[in-house]
């Protein structure tokens, strides 16, 4: 057994433990995404894999009836042809993807179009405007980044929690790998692979980045606006930026993260060899970057981050950061600056919470990358 091995049955008997008391946990079903294949085969058998493992009623079903009636019922057929088009004119070969995801679910007797799918890729855009009541914004999304530098060798260890609403979730998320003629390009993890996308990822060697919802709200035809003239879905940005050839360092990943248009605001948390940065995005471009040894109230050697411009500006009804970087100073630097150690404090009340639904913990400069699916802490009411 290598040392890597060793590093992940480690760290799943301490998220084991961990959720003895604060619920179970397990690894990530596994799915390879070939870029060799053509375009409309490439997810074939992603369908499956969830299937085989949960029920329609456990899965899919209760995940788009959730945002159907939060989001989606509330959007005219134009729009969701609106949507499709531009999918097909701006990004063809995902519009191809998705063509093939929605043939898969017809396969499995499920009717989920084209147009359908389209929607999904421009959620995050969608969610933020009126369309999606303010409440229900603040119910259903939160996410946390925690990392951490190891005093061993200087790399960047980087745990991510995605919060989200509903609870079957956790039950169509992937861990996924894609491959190109036989070369590992990235790794990501997520449920929102419904779109051909990811808003989690890490490729070898270069970075590893996810996405934070930032509490920002967007006109609804600013949005339909910006998807005619096709500026970048957010859950496309990871991809885009990653499997570029030309990709080839953390610079190019921060500068593409950092510049690329966007049509809703979010926070790009980045890790690397002995670098860690979030990004303060807005639709034009970064209104500020907070560096890894830079942030108030946390170890020189760590960054937190949640769904706020700072920690200082969490409101009393979602206080996670403050708890994570008093739960990082409190161990030693060799405990925190690990996967270990960020894994303890991404399973930490309430890092972790009833609505977090997967914890990836990465490292770039080493390329571990480890998925696990978190059961709710209680039952939910959704």
């Amino acid at each position: 057994m290598n040392a890597r091995t060793i590093i992940s049955c480690l760290l799943v008997v301490m998220l084991a433990a961990v959720c003895l008391v604060h619920g179970t946990t397990h690894i990530a079903p596994m799915f390879t995404l070939d870029l060799s294949k053509p375009p409309k085969d490439r997810w074939m058998g992603a369908v499956g894999t969830i299937l085989s493992r949960h029920s329609w009623e456990e899965s899919f079903g209760p995940t788009f009836q959730a945002h159907n009636a939060s989001l989606f019922s509330k959007m005219t057929a134009e729009e969701f042809s609106a949507l499709g088009a531009a999918v097909n004119k701006y990004f063809p070969e995902q519009a191809q993807e998705l063509a093939g995801l929605s043939s898969e679910f017809q396969k499995f007797g499920h009717i989920v179009s084209y147009e359908y799918l389209s929607a999904w890729v421009y959620f995050h855009e969608l969610a933020h405007t009126p369309l999606v009541s303010t409440q229900e914004r603040m119910r259903m999304k939160s996410c946390a980044a925690i990392l951490a530098r190891s005093p061993v060798d200087d790399s960047v260890w980087h745990a991510r929690n995605m919060d989200m609403s509903p609870w079957s979730i956790r039950n169509i998320t992937l861990h996924i790998t894609v491959v190109h003629e036989g070369t590992t390009v990235l790794e990501a993890v997520d449920w929102y692979w419904i779109t051909t996308g990811f808003m989690t990822a890490m490729k070898p060697g270069i970075a590893a980045v996810q996405e934070n919802w930032r509490f920002k709200t967007v006109a609804v035809n600013d949005v339909f606006r910006d998807v005619a003239r096709g500026v970048l879905p957010q859950v496309f940005l990871f991809r885009k930026t990653l499997i570029d050839p030309n990709t080839d360092s953390f610079a190019n990943v921060l500068t593409a993260c950092s510049s690329t248009p966007l049509i809703a605001p979010m926070y790009v948390v980045l890790s690397a060899k002995d670098m860690g940065k979030v990004l303060i995005r807005s639709q034009n471009g970064t209104d500020e970057v907070v560096s890894l040894g830079e942030q108030s109230g946390s170890p020189k050697n760590g960054l937190l981050w949640t769904n706020y411009d700072s920690c200082d500006s969490e409101p009393a009804s979602d206080v996670r950061c403050k708890p994570a970087q008093t739960l990082m100073s409190e161990m030693s630097t060799r405990l925190s600056g690990s996967s270990l150690g960020v894994g303890m404090v991404a399973s930490a009340f309430p890092i972790h919470n009833p609505t977090t639904a997967y914890t990836a913990v990465m490292n770039a400069a080493t390329g571990d990358f480890h998925a696990f699916v978190r059961d709710p802490l209680k039952p939910l009411p959704w």
